[in-house]
């Protein structure tokens, strides 16, 4: 993904406070997207451009682009008995509604799936865009950070980090690092899931696509990805990783 450009609005902490009074938790996030502001939203943090740099603001930016690269369509998700997961178009009042990764039923009406999933892709994009423009050694400094429950630590690259006011790293977009990583070592082993995981946003034919190259690798792992929390990620992030060793 290239830098951001006008179909973005960087905004400062006040305004963007006003701005996103009507999204859930918004206020405390770095920056939003939310289909129906059809526009990524995100907050000019003067405190971590400071110490890092301003490119830090250009990295969120890249996030919610990436949450903003699917296409709006109705679609029916179904899971066969054989594991097998279906995508088809369907009249959008009878069906899900799918943003990303992101499944659920009209207007919150049940529950959502694969928000993780849609974090971890828009982290691994932000990540992609810190690395290709040299932006780590601007955001950190020091021995590499890490991230995990106190009973499981997970070594995380820096470019899903920046460095905090106490002066440590932490997780630009918190629990999205750890599906991020998942995600950067499906890739790392094959490389051709990438664009697969790109056109999977565009359409039916990457929605059906990517599912069944994950499960090439590991059997099973895409309907794990879907429904992971934020319990069950850093023990399927450590899996991923041994089985594809």
């Amino acid at each position: 993904m290239g830098a951001p450009d006008k179909h973005i609005r960087f905004l400062s902490e006040s305004d963007y406070k006003q701005a996103t009074l009507q999204i859930k938790d918004a206020s405390h996030a770095q920056g939003v997207y939310a289909p129906r502001i059809g526009i990524p939203l995100v907050r000019r943090h003067t405190e971590l451009e400071a110490l890092n740099s301003p490119g830090i603001t250009e990295s969120f930016g890249i996030h919610e682009i990436a949450h903003s690269s699917h296409v709006d369509a109705p679609v029916r998700i179904e899971q066969t008995k054989t594991g097998k997961w279906i995508f088809k178009k369907v009249k959008a009042e009878a069906t899900e509604t799918r943003s990303g990764f992101l499944i659920g039923l009209p207007f919150g009406t049940g529950p959502a799936r694969g928000r993780l999933l849609e974090e971890g892709y828009a982290e691994y994009e932000r990540g992609l865009y810190v690395q290709q423009h040299d932006l780590i050694g601007a955001f950190t400094s020091g021995a590499p950070g890490y991230a995990g429950a106190k009973t499981s630590i997970i070594p995380l690259q820096y470019r899903y980090k920046a460095l905090g006011e106490d002066g440590e790293p932490f997780l630009t977009f918190g629990p999205g690092a750890v599906p991020a990583a998942i995600l950067e070592t499906l890739i790392k082993h094959e490389p051709e899931i990438l664009p697969i995981l790109r056109e999977s946003r565009r359409g039916v034919k990457g929605m059906r696509e990517f599912p069944q190259r994950v499960n090439s690798l590991i059997p099973g792992l895409y309907s794990k990805l879907v429904h992971m929390d934020e319990g069950s990620m850093a023990k399927l992030l450590r899996t991923t990783i041994k089985q594809l060793s």
